[in-house]
């Protein structure tokens, strides 16, 4: 029973490592066509924030002060 188990788990570990052999050529073969690689996408700068801004764009609740 256990080298049933142990030769499943070989094959499937040789199947991952084909699949992943193949996939790693394709994608290099597919880069390889001369193609223009892609530029990254531009970062938008930081907005400076205020402690005002803090709150803008929330919705704020009504508060009840508690009587004493």
């Amino acid at each position: 029973m256990n080298v049933a188990v142990d030769l499943y788990l070989g094959i499937l570990l040789l199947f991952t490592n084909l699949a992943l052999i193949l996939s790693s050529i394709f994608v290099r073969l597919r880069g390889a066509e001369g193609e223009q690689p892609r530029e990254p996408p531009v970062a938008k700068p930081a907005q400076e924030s205020n402690p005002g801004d803090q709150g803008a764009g929330r919705e704020w609740l009504p508060v009840e002060e508690a009587k004493e």
